[in-house]
This record gives C-alpha cells, structure tokens and sequence, in this order.
C-alpha cells in the first residue's frame, strides 16, 4: 500500500496432488518459509511463473493462465441435505419432526437455507 491505496495484493492455494510424498511437502513449506510475502512479489513484478517457482521451490512449473477468474459457486441442493436428514435416522428424524414440526438447514458453505416442511419430513420418513 502506498498513499494512493492497494499497489498489489494476492495469495496462493496449493493442493497436494494425491501422490505427493512427505519430502514433496517439506520442499514446498521450506519454499514457502523463505519467499517473500505474495503482496511484495506483485509489487516487484515477479511474474506468475517465477512466484510459483519461489513458493514451490521447483523449476520445473507451469501456469496454465495468467489470468483467472476465481469464483466460488456451491452445489449443495435440497435433495443433498434431503440425503442428511435420511442419514440422521428414523428416530431422529422424528424427533426432529414432533418438537419442530419442520426443519431448516444452512449450507455452512454458502449460507443458503433450505427449509423443510412438516408434510416434506413425513415424505421422507415413508421413504425410509
């Protein structure tokens, strides 16, 4: 930041492909550990290729695209949750059923609600 405001600011995720040793893991936090923060890096003009070099400690990278359009979208349903009250069990469902005569369900990833009726319970009960 500067008196004008945000000169750069970014981050990294890595996932771990699936056969990724311990040493592959150690290599990548000593990597981490002695690159500069991402923030510095954009500002100083680092290019994508040499940020990921830095914070893998591997020469042998590649970007696929130095411009990403990063959204989230989730794709949780009522039928998923649906799929969680079943999995909660006849009796519990019950209970859910004879204190709250309906149920609501918030996706913890994005917050929406899912709201099932007394009628809806009852159906997913005979399915069980």
């Amino acid at each position: 930041m500067n008196k004008d405001g945000v000169l750069a600011s970014g981050g990294y995720k890595i996932e771990l492909m699936p056969d990724a040793t311990e040493k592959d893991i150690e290599q990548i936090e000593k990597a981490i550990s002695r690159a500069d923060n991402i923030s510095n890096m954009l500002a100083n003009k680092k290019t994508l290729n040499e940020i990921v070099e830095l914070i893998t400690g591997d020469s042998n990278t590649m970007v696929l695209t130095d411009k990403l359009e990063i959204r989230y979208n989730c794709d949780c349903s009522k039928e998923k949750f649906e799929n969680g009250l079943i999995a909660l069990g006849k009796k519990e469902l019950f209970s859910i059923l004879n204190e709250d005569k309906q149920a609501e369900i918030k996706c913890q990833f994005c917050n929406k609600k899912y709201k099932f009726t007394e009628d809806e319970l009852r159906n997913i009960l005979r399915k069980m």
